[in-house]
This record gives C-alpha cells, structure tokens and sequence, in this order.
C-alpha cells in the first residue's frame, strides 16, 4: 500500500515539474540575420535541436563527456554509399539515441542517400519524443528540417 502511495505521490509531482520545465538554445545553424527570432529555439524544437547538434558533432566536441558525440563520425564510412545501407543506419541510429538519449524516443526515423551534396551524404529526417515532459520536435520536422551528413572518400 505504501508502495501505491508513494508512486502516486512521485506521478504527481512529474506532472508538477512537466509544467515548470522550459527548454531553451541557440538554433544548431547559428545566428540569421534576417530573421533573428529564429536564432532562439523553444521547448520541443530545442530539445530537437540538441539532438541535431548530436547527430552532427564528433567525437571530443563534448568536454566532459568525450564518446558523447560523434554518431556519423566514422558510421558514414562503415557502411558502403548504396541505398540498402539507410537501414543499416537508421538501427544504428535508433539504439545509439536509446543509449545515449534514454528519455527520447523516436517516433519517426528516415535515412536516405542524399543526391545532391558536394561529397556523397545522407539525409536523416527524425521526430523525437522526450518521455519526462512529453515534448516533440514537431515544428522542424514539419519543415522539412533534415540534417545532412556527408563523407569524404
């Protein structure tokens, strides 16, 4: 019965910290000049894009937590340049954001070769969920905000 209590007690205040809990950051692409509301991103969209500056940051970019980053790092060279490889990536991709981003879920995944980059690429298109708040990355999504990842041979 304590047990029940106490797990009651500990829902409520989630829900509680759920309303306090704003996000803030700078936009991954930095400043822009004629739109400067855009510099500044809010609750999902900046939950997305730390997560895009993630998916885009190697190995040591994070001071204190070294392997953090770096997921295309050397992954754009693992696998061969051909269509059947997006899979492989995109299950890659899936268990290192449950690895290392244990609150996100990613509701959509897409990965696709990208055609039109000065060196061969991909494409990764994501929507991720934050499990303690609730919160979506909808806005960029819907925008057709991709990330692009290139590799040099």
């Amino acid at each position: 019965m304590n047990g029940t209590l106490l797990q009651h007690r500990i829902e409520n205040r989630k829900k509680d910290l759920t309303k306090e809990i704003r996000y803030i950051d700078v936009d991954y692409k930095g400043f822009n000049e004629k739109r400067v509301e855009d510099t500044i991103v809010y609750n999902g969209n900046a939950l997305l894009n730390a997560y895009k500056v993630w998916l885009c940051s190697f190995r040591g970019d994070y001071l204190r937590k070294y392997n953090f980053g770096g997921f295309f790092q050397n992954l754009c060279n693992e696998w061969p340049y051909e269509p059947e490889s997006a899979d492989k990536i995109k299950e890659a991709l899936i268990a290192a954001t449950h690895e290392y981003w244990p609150t996100i879920k990613l509701i959509e995944c897409e990965v696709k070769m990208a055609h039109k980059l000065s060196y061969p690429g991909w494409e990764v298109r994501v929507l991720p969920l934050e499990t303690t708040t609730n919160m979506v990355g909808l806005e960029m999504y819907l925008n057709n905000t991709d990330i692009k990842i290139t590799r040099k041979n």
